[in-house]
């Protein structure tokens, strides 16, 4: 048992100058040295000869240390009996008489107990050593253990160093950068006057003291929800049992876990530091500390509710000290850093009723995502492993983007235009961005339907939680996934049409930019601009049990009622339709049957708005291959007297190099009528042609004014993206190839 409060391991070292605490002292030193240190020595002595010599060195060097005669030929033949390459190697030194030692005797009582228990002595702001020539410096300052950080990636110590001058800096070393002098120096070098003259045995040394009882930190490895620690992290502090815990100047957050009985303290593990009755202390070993401090009394320390496991988590983004950036113009954290609780913010109630009167039905598609957002592992896995996206979709300025990031503003601040998925980003970077977030909101901005395979596959596997496989940086062949643990917002102008997997997958919402109401606007945008929306957020993340608990009954139920209504209806809605549906339905619900929650909108209303949203999908999909058989009768016309190039359709390039299409629906549908007549097909009517046309993801507007090559007056057409036509292998004859063609546009 060691007790931390009030005391740093100095000053504690000096609590065990009686009989028994000493040898209690011991016990865990032997601990240390039978067990650890005996099995890494041995491990490493496996890499080779001179590694073998180097960790005989350790263990040698390690002994000696130990002031007791008897107890150091105690380890010596313990550790000779389990490795006998020690043995043969390395026999005990004569013990050098302890008066013989320079200095000694002018030494303070703590510095005295520091030298027979570590092998050196802090003094002036320094570490040294001493032998029969006295004191030598092993370094010019001395270093302070705050936390020990448990990470997959890079465990490290975070300390604060001080030399002799009083400079100080707060550093992360790595546990690699500890192993040896070299890379020991090296982290401490670059802050300047900052020498280490020791060798390995000194670092030995130094370390056997500091990391004792030093504070254990796990660093989460994302934004977001933890599953694990239960708790939602933020980039300022950990949002746990209802309540945030704001992390301090080091990023350091201690979360309280009551402990419950005396069955629960019995199972903490070594090393468990606890708060009881406002004391902190770290136990060794559970029974050696019931036995001290009293089973009665620590059972009446837990049924008064004094009793807490101290769980300590590490977030450098939250560090306001920069222990990673390379330089000060560098931000390693950015994304992080925006990932931001505001706790003085608004309720749900509030938003919701802002949001619908800003974004109308919209707004109620984009609420029930956003409540589904919140719980996605739980959607995730009662949906056999499948969230749909949100998508926005419409001309620019639409306001689909204004939509999404308000979205966005309930994790704090959004990246301003989201991911843009034109803009070379790559899949790997993409992947590891929805990778960065868990129980969050992600958004992949500026969709087109000319993406290319590789970053639309990464978009349909985004449903199903489909990650990307990347390498370590490693010697062997360690990989990583890098899987989408978040929902996606999908914005762009192109319906995905392109790709029917993608636009299955997608909740449609459609943006024709209409006015909203301004007052209720210009509301919303100053709330999010003072970043009031991360309260909405907390606030139903406490009802995180009761969607565990109903969600998949009531899922299941919904979708089978959803099934039968629509048949009545003579509606086919694929399952996958379905499964979208009841995602956003089923967690609104379960909030608003237990009084969680009020709505601005009533059941009835949310219900019209997707049932409304699921016909116009519905068509959108049906029509796609009504579109290509269209476009595939028109290319068996080309070059006949009924369907003329510059008559009847035009292609036109324009300034930035793109092509267009231009069709005079209504000049040539007699044509086409005839030739689907003569073997090509049914036919459809102009009006049924014009509506699947306008839905298509290649048309683009509907203009007048047109001036045709052949054709002496202006008139009106349909405008398609010829480029994309073409990837889907649809091309019509002209006289002039598109390379030789000027620009008309």
């Amino acid at each position: 048992m060691s007790k931390l409060t009030k005391h740093d391991p100095d000053s504690y070292l000096l609590q065990l100058r009686t009989k028994s605490k000493i040898n209690n002292w011991l016990c865990q030193e032997e601990d240390y040295l039978s067990e650890y240190l005996l099995r890494e020595c041995m491990e490493k002595a496996e890499e080779g000869a001179k590694a073998k010599a180097d960790q005989i060195k350790v263990m040698a060097e390690t002994l000696e240390l130990i002031p007791d005669d008897v107890l150091r030929q105690t380890y010596y033949d313990n550790v000779a009996n389990d490795w006998p390459a020690f043995k043969k190697s390395y026999k005990l030194k004569k013990r050098e008489d302890a008066a013989k030692i320079q200095g000694l005797d002018k030494l303070k009582k703590n510095e005295r107990a520091d030298f027979f228990d570590f092998g050196f002595i802090e003094k002036d702001g320094a570490y040294w050593s001493m032998d029969g020539r006295g004191k030598t410096r092993i370094c010019n300052f001395t270093i302070e253990m705050l936390y020990f950080v448990i990470s997959s990636e890079e465990p490290k110590y975070v300390c604060q160093i001080t030399n002799m001058f009083g400079e100080k800096h707060i550093t992360a070393i790595t546990t690699d950068n500890f192993t040896s002098v070299g890379t020991f120096r090296k982290s401490v070098g670059r802050f300047g006057n900052f020498i280490f003259d020791g060798t390995d045995l000194h670092l030995n040394k130094i370390k056997t003291k500091l990391f004792h009882g030093v504070k254990k930190a796990i660093e989460p490895s994302y934004m977001g929800w933890n599953l694990q620690g239960k708790f939602y992290t933020w980039a300022n502090g950990l949002h746990y049992n209802g309540q945030f815990f704001k992390a301090d100047k080091y990023g350091m957050v201690q979360l309280k876990i009551p402990i419950s009985s005396m069955d629960d303290f019995k199972k903490l593990p070594p090393m468990s530091q606890i708060l009881m009755n406002d004391e902190i202390f770290v136990i060794t070993f559970v029974n050696d500390f019931i036995e001290e401090q009293g089973e009665d009394a620590i059972e009446g320390y837990i049924t008064a509710n004094a009793a807490y496991l101290l769980n300590f988590y590490y977030l450098p983004f939250a560090s306001s000290l920069k222990l990673f950036a390379e330089d000060d113009s560098e931000d390693t954290f950015q994304f992080e850093r925006m990932f931001r609780y505001n706790p003085e913010g608004i309720t749900f109630n509030q938003w919701a009723a802002l949001f619908y009167d800003v974004y109308g039905d919209n707004g109620i598609i984009g609420i029930c995502f956003y409540i589904m957002a919140l719980f996605r592992d739980i959607v995730f896995k009662e949906n056999n492993s499948y969230t749909p996206m949100l998508g926005g979709f419409g001309p620019r300025q639409s306001g689909k983007s204004t939509w999404a990031r308000s979205l966005c503003y309930m994790f704090g601040e959004p990246l301003p235009d989201g991911m843009n998925l034109e803009s070379g980003s790559t899949t790997t970077a993409a992947a590891r961005y929805m990778a960065s977030y868990s129980n969050a909101l992600v958004w992949l901005n500026e969709y087109k339907n000319s993406l290319s395979d590789s970053v639309r596959g990464m978009i349909k596997g985004i449903s199903d939680g489909n990650g990307k496989i990347t390498g370590r940086k490693t010697s062997g062949n360690q990989v990583k996934v890098s899987s989408p643990r978040s929902c996606a917002i999908l914005t762009g102008q192109d319906l995905p049409t392109k790709d029917p997997a993608i636009y299955s997958r997608n909740a449609a919402c459609e943006f024709d930019g209409k006015k909203r109401k301004h007052e209720r606007f210009n509301e919303l945008i100053r709330l999010e601009s003072e970043r009031k929306m991360t309260t909405v957020t907390t606030e139903l993340l406490a009802h995180r049990q009761l969607i565990q608990t109903h969600y998949g009954k009531l899922s299941r139920d919904q979708k089978t009622a959803l099934r039968e209504s629509y048949l009545q209806k003579d509606m086919r809605v694929d399952d996958r339709l379905l499964v979208n549906i009841v995602s956003l339905t089923a967690p609104i619900g379960i909030l608003k049957e237990a009084g969680k929650i009020e709505l601005p909108f009533s059941w009835e209303k949310l219900e019209e708005v997707i049932e409304d949203k699921l016909t116009r999908q519905l068509a959108i999909q049906a029509t796609a291959d009504d579109v290509e058989a269209y476009f595939t009768v028109l290319m068996s016309m080309c070059g006949t007297p009924n369907f003329k190039y510059g008559e009847h359709y035009d292609i036109k390039k324009t300034s930035s190099g793109s092509v267009k299409l231009f069709l005079r629906t209504g000049a040539y549908h007699n044509s086409y009528e005839r030739a689907c007549n003569s073997g090509s097909g049914t036919p459809m009517s102009l009006g049924s042609i014009r509506a699947y046309l306008e839905k298509h993801y290649s048309f683009l507007e509907k203009k007048s004014g047109i001036r045709f090559k052949n054709l002496n007056n202006p008139t009106s057409a349909h405008l398609f993206d010829y480029e994309l036509l073409q990837a889907a292998g649809i091309e019509f004859s002209m006289t002039e190839s598109i390379n030789e063609m000027p620009f008309e546009l």
